[in-house]
């Protein structure tokens, strides 16, 4: 992997996951792991499956908080 190929990969592995962050979308961020585990370092792959899972717990949160008060 050239460093010019990677540099532009991890730019656009960022703005993939920027955009799943902003949309709560987990299943953007699980293509963008599988799609770029191979042509980015792994400490970015890693940092993005600690985010997936944040925004898994957030997504379950939410969805149990709501849940208890549409209940009542």
């Amino acid at each position: 992997m050239n460093h010019t190929m990677s540099i532009q990969a991890i730019d656009e592995f960022i703005a993939i996951i920027n955009t799943a962050i902003d949309s709560g979308n987990i299943t953007i961020l699980t293509q963008a792991i599988s799609d770029y585990e191979n042509k980015i370092p792994i400490k970015y792959i890693n940092i993005s499956k600690n985010i997936r899972y944040e925004l898994l717990i957030e997504n379950l949160e939410t969805t149990c908080i709501s849940r208890s008060t549409s209940s009542k």
